[in-house]
């Protein structure tokens, strides 16, 4: 997850310019997900988050915050703190509504 920056929307065939970019990366260092692949979060559209890297996310001590991207970022897909943006979004799903959602708990 260190590593989202506009380079990587070329992997996802992505317009680099709908990237989003985080303004703030200090937090990152304490993600759990630190050493995993971004390919672990953005995956195929349809397909479920492994369990792995869902219980990665319930575990993680800055959950909350990453979970805030989708809310303040443009994204076109992914998931974050555990889960999907396309999810969140479509089911109008609000900030304080995801941050009670436990990824572990999800079915698939």
């Amino acid at each position: 997850m260190a590593d989202l920056i506009k380079d990587d929307a070329e992997d996802y065939d992505v317009d680099p310019e709908e990237w989003f970019v985080l303004e703030d990366r200090s937090w990152l260092a304490q993600a759990a997900c630190v050493g995993l692949s971004v390919d672990d979060f953005f995956i195929g559209r349809g397909m479920k988050l492994a369990a792995e890297v869902r219980a990665v996310c319930a575990s993680c001590p800055v959950r909350l915050k990453c979970l805030e991207i989708p809310y303040t970022h443009t994204v076109m897909s992914g998931f974050f703190g555990g889960l999907s943006s396309t999810y969140l979004m479509r089911n109008g799903i609000t900030y304080e509504q995801a941050c009670t959602i436990d990824p572990n708990k999800l079915k698939g």
